[in-house]
């Protein structure tokens, strides 16, 4: 009995830990991409200053090969963040794009939701997010595979689970699993330990 216990608890363990590292791509179902970039405009930025540029994880940390590529730029009065969501590590894409022209570049054509117009304040602390941009029109540095891509990133890693509520519950129910595994293999005294 003890044994069967031992390995039901352990199945509940490994539940609870993919839960935790596959929640992004089960989560990235429900998003609808198509929807965001149908309801995203272009908007024609001048006299643009170029800010900074970084790299940084997403997710559940950077390790896993997973970052994005960060540019920020200063248009007027107003930043935004030039996003790029790298599929692996070897996805590093503004090692491939002239920053330069960037830098030097006095004219921006940008896409950008109107949701993100509202949420953002547009400052250094709270630039607005754009996952597609090009220096002349009608020829967007990414695809549209890219930028559908770039688009799921941001909803699914920093809008939905970053939110005050989604990332609380799935703890909550991470924690739930791993008392009830520690019950199932401990017993209920030596459990309590493992109680809040």
């Amino acid at each position: 009995m003890r044994n069967k216990t031992v390995k039901i608890s352990v199945v509940i363990m490994l539940f609870a830990v993919f839960y935790i590292f596959l929640l992004g791509s089960v989560v990235s179902y429900f998003v609808n991409t198509d929807e965001y970039i149908q309801n995203s405009n272009t908007i024609q930025l001048d006299s643009i200053e170029f800010v900074s540029h970084k790299r940084e994880g997403y997710g559940y940390g950077s390790g896993s090969g997973s970052g994005k590529e960060v540019l920020l730029i200063k248009a007027d009065t107003t930043y935004y963040q030039l996003l790029f969501y790298e599929k692996s590590k070897a996805d590093y894409y503004f090692k491939q794009f002239d920053l330069h022209e960037l830098r030097k570049a006095n004219r921006l054509i940008i896409k950008i939701n109107s949701i993100e117009l509202k949420k953002h304040k547009g400052s250094v602390e709270d630039p607005i997010p754009v996952f597609n941009f090009a220096f002349k029109p009608k020829e967007n540095i990414w695809n549209i595979e890219t930028y559908e891509y770039n688009v799921k990133r941001y909803l699914v890693y920093e809008n939905i689970l970053k939110s005050n509520v989604t990332m609380p519950v799935a703890m909550i129910i991470l924690l739930a699993f791993i008392i009830i595994s520690a019950i199932l293999i401990f017993g209920t005294e030596e459990a309590r330990i493992f109680q809040i």
